[in-house]
């Protein structure tokens, strides 16, 4: 129901990427991811406009020359109007034979299995009989369906680390009822009698030109956990599809060898120094003048931190060496400071003290709890931080506002308790840019905290964003397994460990 007026010269010439960026800034400016976060649904709503916007710049793109204004306004009318919004209601999108191919336990699917689908019907010719038509195919797709068939039970039955086949068909087609494919029903003929389930399927009514939408619905989802990590929850927001994948059929790559250390493991150990660093000084605050002494210790707590974790192996050796002498570079010798010292140094020169770290924290979303661990607490004059650390990359800005990233808005909330807060991310993965960045709550705690340019958040605006996330994970965990609607971006398309066997780009349908 929103229509936005567009007062522009309609012969002035755009870039189409400038074109997509200043629809985003103009639909900031009036309000709109705001008015997307007053219910669950709306976050779909603001998801299916960005998408559409993301596809139009990803399609247009690659053209050099600019555009007038009246033909990017058309332009962007058809995205929009091409755009799904996703129904409350579910829907199982039939897709064809899908494998996830290199992941354990296996899963394969055969979806759509009716008599007028599978096999294929062989395609006339005007200038070829029927009869000659079937007899001059290279290849029987009759029998071509049931060798499918067959070699995927043989395949299965026999996997001693187990694995899943699922052979499905829609109960009906446009409001038709609908039979398994004659290869099926050969195969169902021969199961012993009771060992079959066959339960009632709910009447489908075929609406006029309704458009196909990859989002689904499963009919008897498994329960739903009365607790989640804020890590699962953030995937389940971005993406329920890879939630499903990753957290409830617990589906996983092949673990690739990496000579280095691989990065969970490297953040894991940076935190167990920070940790037993403070315990073991009470939570001072570190000064100046004992600078020499906090290092040795630090070197100390280190050296026994990456002992243990070396130990462990799963790494080349001669690389975990030269790393090793980067992280404790400047602690006892006039080395140029590493990841230690220079954290050390920001620690100096900051001048505050936590008052609790690896803090484990619980926050009710809906009938749902989140849990996690705060790497860092500190207080200044009765104002909250919350310091979460970073080895690599800080989420996006844009991440944060649509709550896809919860980290700052969850620990918050658990922890503030009616205080001025701000959360922000420490970046610890290089020497050189140790340095806070993604602050996010009340701006009075965040200039107290020493930080700038945040995202304003105060309680209110805090608990309306954890009811809007509340209805949204309550509809995933429901059974909502469909594929991002956030673009390729925001959803974390890009970095997605399931991107093989994700559907998403095929699932973009022109309009009905």
């Amino acid at each position: 129901g929103l229509r936005v007026a567009i007062m522009m010269p309609p012969d002035r010439r755009l870039i189409v990427g400038d074109w997509v960026a200043w629809l985003r800034t103009t639909l900031g400016v009036i309000g709109l991811p705001a008015l997307a976060h007053a219910d669950g649904y709306g976050l779909s709503v603001l998801g299916a406009l960005d998408g559409a916007l993301e596809g139009l710049g990803h399609d247009l793109g690659s053209l050099e020359s600019p555009l007038t204004a009246s033909t990017l306004a058309e332009l962007t009318r058809l995205a929009l109007g091409g755009a799904r919004l996703h129904p409350r209601r579910g829907g199982v999108a039939v897709t064809g034979v899908l494998e996830l191919r290199g992941l354990s336990p296996t899963h394969l699917w055969i979806l759509g299995a009716t008599r007028s689908r599978w096999p294929a019907p062989t395609a006339p010719s005007p200038l070829v009989a029927a009869v000659d038509t079937v007899r001059l195919a290279p290849a029987d797709r009759l029998a071509e369906a049931r060798y499918t068939l067959l070699s995927a039970i043989r395949n299965h039955a026999g996997r001693p680390e187990g694995g899943t086949l699922v052979v499905s068909w829609p109960a009906a087609v446009d409001g038709r009822p609908t039979v398994p494919s004659r290869v099926v029903a050969e195969v169902l003929d021969r199961l012993p009698e009771g060992t079959l389930e066959e339960p009632e399927p709910p009447l489908l009514r075929a609406e006029p030109c309704a458009p196909h939408t990859p989002r689904g619905t499963l009919a008897n989802p498994p329960p739903a956990p009365a607790r989640l990590g804020v890590t699962a929850a953030e995937v389940a927001m971005q993406c329920p599809a890879r939630f499903w994948y990753q957290h409830v059929l617990r589906l996983r790559p092949d673990d690739p060898w990496d000579p280095e250390l691989e990065p969970r493991r490297r953040g894991t150990a940076l935190h167990r120094i920070f940790q037993e660093l403070y315990e073991s000084r009470g939570f001072r605050l570190i000064t100046a003048g004992e600078r020499d002494t906090v290092a040795a210790e630090l070197h100390r707590i280190a050296t026994e931190v990456l002992d243990s974790v070396e130990a462990e192996g799963g790494f080349e050796p001669a690389l975990q060496a030269w790393a090793r002498g980067r992280w404790l570079a400047g602690l006892l010798d006039d080395a140029p400071a590493g990841i230690l010292g220079a954290w050390l140094a920001a620690e100096i020169e900051r001048g505050m003290a936590p008052v609790s770290v690896e803090q484990a924290v619980q926050l009710a979303v809906g009938d749902l709890t989140l849990v996690g661990k705060v790497d860092r607490v500190d207080e200044v004059g009765g104002v909250l931080g919350i310091v979460d650390y970073k080895t690599g990359q800080p989420p996006r800005r844009d991440r944060v506002e649509r709550s896809l990233a919860l980290q700052p808005l969850v620990y918050l909330e658990a922890l503030a308790h009616g205080r001025r807060a701000a959360s922000a991310y420490q970046l610890v993965g290089k020497p050189d840019s140790i340095r806070f960045a993604g602050w996010f709550g009340d701006p009075e705690a965040v200039s107290v905290l020493g930080g700038s340019r945040g995202i304003a958040s105060d309680a209110a605006d805090r608990q309306e964003r954890v009811r809007a996330v509340g209805a949204r994970l309550h509809e995933v965990l429901a059974g909502d397994v469909s594929t991002t609607a956030w673009g390729e971006e925001l959803g974390g398309c890009t970095t997605c460990t399931f991107q093989r066997v994700c559907r998403v780009k095929h699932d973009r349908e022109p309009p009905c």
